[in-house]
């Protein structure tokens, strides 16, 4: 798990995801922040945590990932 200098990545939901977030995590490991804004202002954030562990994939399909992202899909 990385610490405060990790780096994220926010979407327009208010929702910020670790830029680097792969498996396995465990349950508990803090994998993002949910921010409350009023105005554009952050008012309050909370910690966005896995509610299981997750295990690493398979071989094959940890592959087909890396193919996938070298084409942007």
């Amino acid at each position: 798990m990385a610490g405060h200098g990790a780096s994220w990545s926010a979407n327009s939901d208010g929702c910020g995801v670790k830029a680097s977030l792969e498996a396995p995590l465990t349950k508990g490991a803090v994998v993002g922040k949910v921010l409350a804004t009023s105005n554009g202002k952050t008012v309050s954030e909370a910690p966005l945590v896995a509610q299981a562990d997750v295990e690493r994939s398979g071989l094959l399909l940890r592959g087909w990932q890396h193919v996938t992202k070298l084409f942007g899909k």
